[in-house]
């Protein structure tokens, strides 16, 4: 499971924290949607590898400002 303090780890030791969304599988295992999207953001995660790009940038935007 990702945590903010996996997060966290992995970029105090010079990673870049990316995901890849395989959209073959099961939504009882996640779902890719709005809430989705922000919580990567909020787990630090830096790039979002998605076939709804346009989407998740929306949603990041606004999520974003919101957090300022």
């Amino acid at each position: 499971m990702v945590t903010k303090d996996l997060v966290s780890q992995m970029q105090e030791n010079g990673k870049v924290v990316s995901i890849w969304i395989d959209s073959t599988v099961p939504v009882d295992l996640y779902e890719e949607n709005d809430e989705f999207y922000k919580r990567a953001y909020d787990l630090g995660v830096k790039m979002i590898t998605t076939d709804f790009p346009e989407r998740a940038n929306e949603v990041l935007k606004k999520h974003h400002a919101q957090k300022m």
